[in-house]
């Protein structure tokens, strides 16, 4: 008090200043938040197309090595620009891989990071591009990003062994090869059987051996075994315009090639109780898929490049033209069932083209259709029935043998 005036300093008008300032603090950090989101937003659709670019480019990879590049660069450019194009299906992103993005290295040539192939191996690099434009970050300045992947592919070539396999020996509850139809050709390799073979029908043909540990048949015409007709028991040609070499051997029971289990498999991408596919013009995912149940794929047109099936139970493909189907296995093995079923691996329909190892330790394997082209591949099982014409099997290169694929980098 001074002067006779009474000076009152309310508390009420400096809170009021306090709270004014708290809001300007609350609204500056709900827009650093709000910033913060609309960043992550944009560094999250980088890391998604960094994923996606590196899928394409393993993918791709492991397509380019299984033709064989040094053979002509052309199939294995194909077969990078069929993986990117059936598998860009990401919604507002753009995958892309020119020819200028492999390189390839044949036996002697070194690969960077790996060291020099040996006689036996060759190899891949293939490059994915992304572009990904920013919606928020834009207001910074930042138009967006380009997003670059690669990966290195290593295929090894084993030593020899039959392109088709019928493991399953007399008494057992499958066993023997059966070939019916017309026009089916085994190029350069061999076929095996702990029991018996039957060819029926006409202009077949297996460039290489052919051995029955028990009965061999052949019925129709036009039939042509270029190497070793082999037969224990029997052996039986019924038709005309016959041409082989039939010789009789000794008995001589054959273990499987290969023994993969589903510990050789691993990591899996995808591990689902059951996989059912209807429709057509699809692709399926790349991936090691581990399914507790059956596979069925049914419709026309289906992708499943870089796709390996690794099934407890059946494996059903019922369509045409399905392809390119190739393993994304680094052993090669395109479908693996150990179900116990004679129709274990059954694919149906026509104009299919696939690579790698179709393998029923358990049961039995059915190839119905025509124009089925297995390329750079082989048949195993305990049963192996193959029906339709123009059915093609080619060996990895000359007489098969056990392949190996895998990503180096």
């Amino acid at each position: 008090m001074r002067g006779g005036n009474t000076v009152y300093c309310t508390g009420k008008r400096r809170g009021g200043a306090r709270e004014g300032s708290v809001v300007v603090l609350v609204l500056i950090a709900v827009a650093a938040l709000l910033g913060c989101v609309a960043v992550s937003f944009d560094v999250g659709r980088v890391v998604l197309a960094a994923q996606r670019c590196q899928d394409l480019a393993d993918a791709a990879a492991l397509g380019a090595v299984n033709e064989f590049p040094s053979r002509s660069y052309l199939p294995a450019s194909q077969r990078i620009a069929d993986v990117v194009s059936a598998n860009n299906v990401t919604p507002g992103l753009t995958i892309t891989s020119s020819s200028d993005d492999a390189v390839y290295y044949a036996a002697g040539d070194v690969v960077p990071g790996w060291g020099q192939l040996p006689a036996s191996d060759e190899a891949a690099l293939v490059q994915t591009h992304a572009y990904v434009p920013f919606f928020f970050a834009s207001a910074l300045g930042l138009d967006g990003t380009s997003v670059t992947r690669r990966a290195t592919a290593l295929i090894r070539k084993g030593e020899s062994i039959a392109c088709i396999f019928a493991h399953g020996s007399p008494g057992s509850d499958l066993y023997g090869l059966t070939v019916n139809g017309s026009g089916s050709v085994v190029y350069n390799g061999n076929i095996w059987s702990n029991s018996d073979i039957t060819y029926n029908g006409s202009h077949q043909t297996v460039q290489g051996d052919a051995h029955a540990d028990t009965s061999f048949v052949v019925n129709g015409s036009w039939q042509t075994i270029t190497g070793r007709a082999e037969w224990v028991t029997s052996w039986t040609l019924n038709g005309s315009h016959q041409s082989m070499n039939p010789i009789q051997v000794a008995t001589e029971a054959r273990d499987y090639p290969v023994t993969y289990t589903v510990d050789d498999f691993g990591p899996y991408t995808y591990d689902v109780p059951s996989l059912t596919i209807n429709g057509a013009n699809q692709a399926v995912p790349p991936g090691i898929y581990r399914v507790r149940g059956d596979v069925v794929l049914n419709g026309s047109n289906i992708s499943l490049a870089g796709v390996t099936f690794v099934a407890d139970g059946r494996i059903v493909l019922n369509g045409s033209r399905y392809g390119p189907a190739s393993p994304a296995a680094a052993n090669g093995v395109l479908f693996w069932s150990n179900s116990t079923s004679s129709s274990a691996i059954t694919i149906n329909g026509a104009s299919g083209d696939w690579s790698g190892t179709i393998f029923a330790p358990r049961g039995g394997l059915v190839f119905n259709g025509s124009n089925q082209c297995v390329s750079r591949g082989s048949l195993l099982a305990e049963r192996i029935t193959v029906n339709g014409s123009g059915f093609q099997i080619f060996p990895t290169e000359g007489a098969w043998g056990e392949v190996v694929r895998r990503l180096i980098g």
